[in-house]
């Protein structure tokens, strides 16, 4: 089968129109510039998209080659500029480039947006998902479809298609395309795919690897579609799966659909194991327990397990740090002020709610110990556990207010300057 009945039967399968316009994400490089190449040649009516991250110098030439390209073929074109947000730059590159894409597409009246995602890359996504546990959803990898805003979908019509076949497509037919440097580096974890496992892999099993575990991609997909389709039976109002219906499932059952549903709340959460087998005992326990994880909280409820997701607390105050000029010769009877070493505290100081995990090191005792296991003492009920304030010293818990001071910023006798800290609370708190 030729390259472009390829994709021809891939834009089919993820049901595009015949006659629809397309936006066609082109980065100049192979996969893209072929991509772009083979619609005109189905004789799509196109507009090629460049996305410009500004992550690297190149930009601007990447968009005139693309440009050049796609005014040749009659195709409009339109180069997108985006701001990648700190953090994990490939993932938020990602989510900047289809946000500005959607867009792009819907000002050009396009309701699908083409990309050059080959079954190399498909094999790529499953490998990492395995090798960080990522369930079903992993072994399922990248979709044929998604939506990625209002009217406008994303689709992979090369997804069974492998590099090796592009690249003798570009050959035969002596297709230029623009070089990323950065895809020759070891420096993501895709690269290190690309350029060391899957030939590995190859040397090992035979050509076609990439185009075995994409197809192998295919039918966990499908198999994820059956497991959503039993959660959406299972369902009984927001974020509420039927204890009874769970019940009727085996216990690998039980888990798949857990961990889908965990995965609609919390992505990271859907993705341990040892959280879904936690999902799995609420099925069996009292009214009232909690599991809570990767900003997912889920209760037992009399007839149903409730999923949701666990905002920020609001907490009832600030907190307030005055200089004092010398120690007092008496520590404050209120508990909600402690006086520190100045020194102690000179880094970056945060006040957020408790959470799951949280330890310190309490003031005359040896070693740490988790808060809630010191808040469950003092009385404190777990649903009101999040709205008490901890204070940290570069990122470790440095006073639960109200309750104990930790042995790290307390006064000694070797401090030489001291603050107070004081808790206030908002007028009309209780």
């Amino acid at each position: 089968m030729t390259l472009a009945a390829q994709v021809r039967d891939g834009l089919r399968a993820a049901g595009v129109e015949e006659a629809g316009r397309l936006a066609v994400a082109v980065s100049g490089g192979l996969d893209s510039m072929v991509l772009l190449r083979t619609c005109a040649a189905l004789g799509r009516d196109l507009v090629a998209l460049h996305v410009d991250h500004q992550l690297r110098s190149g930009g601007h030439e990447d968009a005139a080659f693309v440009a050049a390209l796609a005014r040749d073929l009659g195709a409009d074109f339109e180069g997108l500029s985006v701001e990648v947000a700190d953090g994990n730059v490939q993932a938020e590159a990602r989510r900047a480039r289809y946000a500005s894409l959607a867009e792009a597409a819907d000002r050009h009246g396009c309701r699908w947006v083409v990309t050059a995602h080959t079954a190399s890359d498909q094999a790529e996504t499953v490998l990492a998902a395995l090798a960080r546990g990522a369930g079903l959803r992993g072994l399922a990898g990248m979709p044929l479809n998604r939506t990625i805003g209002p009217g406008v979908t994303l689709v992979r019509p090369m997804l069974a298609v492998s590099r090796a076949a592009v690249e003798s497509e570009a050959a035969t037919r002596r297709w230029s395309w623009r070089e990323d440097a950065s895809n020759a580096g070891r420096a993501y974890r895709r690269n290190r795919l690309r350029a060391d496992v899957l030939p590995w892999m190859e040397a090992e099993h035979g050509d076609g690897v990439d185009l075995r575990i994409a197809a192998s991609a295919t039918a966990a997909r499908a198999a994820l579609g059956l497991v959503q389709e039993r959660l959406q039976a299972l369902t009984v109002g927001t974020g509420r799966l039927a204890v009874e219906g769970l019940r009727a499932l085996s216990r690998d059952a039980q888990s798949l659909v857990l961990a889908e549903a965990a995965a609609q709340w919390a992505p990271e959460a859907g993705r341990s194991a040892s959280v879904v087998a936690r999902l799995a005992t609420l099925v069996d326990a009292e009214v009232g327990a909690c599991v809570e994880s990767g900003g997912l909280r889920v209760w037992r409820e009399r007839a149903a397990v409730r999923f949701e997701t666990s905002a920020a607390p609001v907490l009832d105050g600030m907190l307030v740090s005055t200089p004092l000029l010398e120690a007092p010769d008496s520590f404050p009877a209120d508990r909600f002020t402690e006086v520190v070493d100045v020194d102690r505290v000179s880094g970056s100081v945060q006040v957020r709610g408790w959470r799951e995990g949280d330890r310190i090191q309490p003031v005359g005792m040896v070693g740490s110990r988790l808060v809630s296991d010191l808040l469950r003492e003092r009385g404190v009920a777990r649903a009101d556990r999040a709205h008490v304030p901890v204070v940290l010293v570069e990122g470790e818990v440095a006073w639960v207010v109200g309750h104990r001071l930790s042995a790290r910023v307390a006064v000694t006798a070797e401090t030489r300057g001291v603050l107070e800290w004081a808790w206030r609370r908002s007028e009309g708190a209780g």
